[in-house]
């Protein structure tokens, strides 16, 4: 859940600090004050679009920054430190920090948990956190696509081993399809396919190059460009400890030096001849590891010409096929394979279309599990949400939730989903988009989302709904308020509203309200109580704060909505 936002200069916000509630917050004002600048803060949290105009007058920038509640074991967790974030745990909580920047120039910047996410990661992550619904989502609702993804959010069917296999070989199907079909378009091309193969093969064959191969002849080439280095180093080394025909080497003359040494009187020069003769023998053996060396000192001119022959040949190869070698040496096994089939095209099709015959009968089986799922959640989702509406003004109507053969699979399955109204006894079921007014629109969204936050328990989730109270009044928009009272006790739940008796549900009632010196437009927001509040809801119902009875409605008001406590 959101703990609080802080927002400065937004529109004509210059600024303020919002805190919610746990359970349900109610965001009221005036027509005009700025209810949708507070909503687009929630927004750009959201990952919503950004623009320059958001930027309040004469400021560098825009900033809204969220804290967030979430539990420390959330999906939400993992995808913020992924993403190089952290989050500050405290027992089976965490805090987590975003926030979102606009300059004037519309460039946004959005950071999640201190690290930098591009929008569409923030806009990923708040998808885990929050669910927005406005009279924009109630159009939606008439889609047959989103009916679909509610009916299946309800029966949770895209978490399924049998969904995530379906979709799996639902790729596999299309692969083949696409493949299947460019063989048979391309039937009377093979010929001219099959000598561009041909000559691809032979290309390869020629130079037979393999992987990792550059990598060593660059490495044989460099101890081998430096070899003749070594080699007259080592010699000229060994020539001077050694000697040679003409001249003697050290060892050599140190023999002699130790020879005239022992001539002389015993103990005269004996310390220096041993000595010497230990020089010697480290000489000695310094000379035998320098032998060793230049027997291993490889000094072939003619194999680092062939060396450099053979590099050239791949870098040749390379840029005539314009791919490197572990790409031409897949190319070219993918050529040998399509020659065999190029051999004869009819079979190969044949077999293509075999493989895309049984791939098709195992999702028609998965499809079909899927399509007895949805079924058995379409019933019980159609009874509660039925429950839902009775209570919420709509006694009654009927709502169905169809399953029946689309007549094709597709990404989805093989199910055509609708939901469909009787608004009344008697009344034929029709889809919501052609028989369900905005304000019976809303009522259906506001009980479908109960249903489904107590048939998932969305612990730590948002639910913001914005104005969706449009077209109801009376005793419809205390249900409305009632069932948004009763989600908040699963969830958080977060509402604008313009009408009293639903914001008399709200634990928390946050005010916007403009005011002006004259020369600037500024919008504050801050949470009203007791007299205030009541003030509030009086405004709310007659316009006016001081009436005697909007007053006393209104403390009635919200002595009914603390019955829901």
């Amino acid at each position: 859940m959101i703990e609080e936002i802080s927002i400065r200069n937004l529109g004509v916000i210059a600024s303020s600090s919002l805190y919610f509630h746990p359970r349900m917050t109610v965001i009221t004002g005036e027509t005009g004050a700025g209810k949708t600048m507070a909503l687009t803060s929630l927004q750009l949290l959201m990952g919503a679009k950004a623009n320059a105009s958001l930027v309040r007058e004469g400021a560098e920038k825009a900033t809204v920054e969220g804290i967030f509640q979430i539990p420390a074991d959330s999906e939400v967790c993992a995808a913020a430190e992924d993403s190089g974030g952290s989050v500050d745990l405290c027992g089976d909580e965490a805090t987590l920090v975003v926030l979102r920047q606009v300059s004037q120039t519309g460039r946004s910047r959005a950071r999640v948990g201190g690290a930098g996410v591009p929008a569409a990661v923030l806009k990923e992550i708040a998808g885990r956190l929050f669910t927005v619904h406005g009279q924009a989502d109630q159009l939606r609702l008439g889609n047959k696509s989103d009916q679909l993804r509610a009916l299946d959010g309800y029966a949770r069917i895209r978490e399924l081993r049998v969904y995530a296999d379906y979709v799996r070989q639902w790729k596999h199907y299309r692969q083949l399809t696409g493949r299947y079909t460019a063989a048979k378009d391309d039937l009377g091309g093979y010929g001219a396919r099959r000598l561009a193969l041909e000559a691809l093969i032979r290309r390869v064959e020629a130079v037979d190059p393999q992987i990792g191969e550059e990598e060593e002849l660059r490495a044989r080439a460099h101890r081998l460009e430096h070899s003749e280095t070594y080699r007259q180093i080592l010699c000229g080394s060994l020539t001077l400890l050694d000697g040679s025909d003409s001249a003697q080497g050290v060892l050599s003359l140190l023999d002699s030096a130790i020879r005239e040494l022992s001539r002389g009187e015993e103990n005269d020069f004996a310390q220096h001849a041993r000595t010497l003769t230990d020089a010697a023998q480290l000489i000695s053996d310094v000379s035998t590891e320098l032998n060793a060396a230049l027997q291993n000192t490889d000094a072939d001119p003619g194999q680092l010409d062939r060396i450099y022959g053979r590099r050239a040949a791949l870098n040749e190869i390379q840029r005539d096929l314009a791919m490197d070698i572990p790409t031409m040496l897949e190319r070219c096994r993918q050529a040998r394979e399509e020659l065999s089939a190029a051999q004869d095209p009819r079979e190969y099709l044949r077999e293509l279309e075999t493989r895309v015959s049984e791939t098709r009968e195992e999702l028609q089986k998965l499809a079909g599990e899927i399509s007895d799922i949805r079924r058995r959640a379409a019933g019980e989702l159609s009874r509660q949400v039925s429950g839902q509406l009775r209570e919420l003004s709509m006694a009654g109507a009927q709502f169905t939730v169809r399953v029946r053969e689309a007549g094709q699979l597709s990404e989805t399955g093989g199910d055509d989903v609708s939901f469909l109204l009787s608004a009344h006894p008697g009344a034929r079921f029709a889809q919501l988009a052609q028989t369900a007014s905005g304000g019976e629109m809303s009522r259906i969204m506001l009980a479908l989302e109960v249903v489904l936050a107590q048939k998932n328990s969305l612990r730590g989730h948002t639910f913001v709904f914005d104005e969706i109270d449009a077209g109801i009044g009376g005793e419809t928009a205390l249900q409305v308020g009632r069932r948004l009272a009763r989600l908040a006790r699963t969830a958080q739940v977060i509402v604008v509203t313009h009408l009293a008796q639903v914001a008399a549900f709200g634990d928390t009632q946050l005010v916007v309200s403009k005011t002006t010196d004259g020369k600037e437009t500024f919008t504050t927001v801050q949470e009203v109580k007791g007299e205030e509040r009541e003030a509030e809801l009086a405004r709310m119902l007659s316009g006016q704060t001081n009436s005697t009875a909007a007053r006393i409605h209104a403390a009635q008001l919200l002595e009914l909505g603390a019955t829901e406590e």
